[in-house]
């Protein structure tokens, strides 16, 4: 399936329009493409958009905790997808497949973040 397709890529990229709400966390086929990503346990490199990175470093260097306070903010069952009908299935991917729900989707990804910046 898709995951097993993310999974075999040489390269996983996430472009993040902006550090602080990142458009791809608003959008369900994006979450699920990057759970699919973590849970493959192969790395991700986060592309910022012009001026982001810079952006994020001077957020970082002056408050560290910033960072924890974004990740905890963030609300991925919230994201929405253009079609409702994609909604649903990827709820209900997420209910069959994920074992924490919504909450195991975020904690995923705030790892994932996490692993990508210590690298």
């Amino acid at each position: 399936g898709l995951h097993d397709a993310i999974a075999n890529f040489d390269e996983r990229l996430v472009y993040f329009n902006s550090w602080a709400n990142p458009l791809p966390l608003q959008r369900a086929w994006c979450v699920w493409e990057i759970y699919g990503a973590a849970k493959s346990g192969r790395s991700v490199e986060v592309v910022f958009a012009p001026g982001e990175r810079e952006s994020f470093s001077k957020a970082l260097q002056a408050s560290a905790g910033q960072l924890e306070t974004n990740l905890d903010a963030i609300n991925l069952e919230a994201a929405q997808c253009f079609n409702p009908v994609d909604k649903r299935a990827i709820d209900m991917a997420v209910a069959t497949e994920v074992d924490g729900y919504y909450d195991e989707l975020s904690e995923a990804f705030a790892d994932l973040l996490r692993k990508w910046l210590v690298t």
